[in-house]
């Protein structure tokens, strides 16, 4: 649950069709939140490759999904970040 154990890695997002987020050694390394920053729609990828879209979501909000990356299709919101609590 964000706001009980704090991020302790947070990065930008550019989303992508095809690259995922950074890994760990052979382990597909997978957010905890995403943060976003200015309204719009957010097309997280879950770790089996399935898009959750999410639409109209509103600056400021965490959406908690552990993705391994946020398609560009489908993505209308801006200033989105990574979350990790490693």
């Amino acid at each position: 649950m964000v706001g009980q154990v704090p991020f302790n890695e947070v990065y930008a997002v550019s989303p992508d069709d095809t690259n995922n987020f950074a890994q760990y050694g052979a382990q597909q390394r997978l957010t905890g939140a995403i943060y976003v920053g200015a309204l719009g729609n957010v097309a997280p990828v879950q770790q089996d490759g399935t898009v959750a879209n999410w639409i109209a979501v509103p600056a400021g909000t965490f959406l908690q999904v552990a993705c391994k990356r946020v398609n560009a299709t489908g993505t209308t919101a801006l200033n989105l970040l990574a979350c990790y609590w490693d």
